[in-house]
């Protein structure tokens, strides 16, 4: 086992699990996984769960200097058009997303 110092954990005692989203499995029908992607995305667009997250956003990338954002690994990367817009107003230029 690993040490991690002052801490109070090692490493031995975590486990990991190996847990999927059913619409992952490959037994799981393309169409309905379609819908699923689809509702998920219109749930987050009417409740714009990310509303918090622009503000911090906005500012790192304007700290940062820079007008890209590189997504990795968020899917089908749905929440960025609205998102893209947001942060856009707030830093005052246009914000690119790849």
């Amino acid at each position: 086992m690993a040490d991690l110092g002052n801490s109070g954990c090692s490493l031995g005692s975590m486990r990991r699990f190996d847990v999927r989203e059913i619409y992952e499995q490959p037994w799981f029908s393309h169409k309905l996984r379609d819908e699923v992607t689809d509702a998920l995305q219109f749930i987050f667009d009417t409740a714009h769960l990310y509303r918090p997250i622009v503000s911090r956003l906005g500012m790192a990338i304007d700290a940062a200097g820079m007008d890209r954002v590189i997504d990795l690994c968020s899917g089908a990367g749905g929440r960025w058009f609205w998102l893209q817009k947001m942060i856009a107003i707030q830093v005052g230029k246009t914000i690119q997303v790849t």
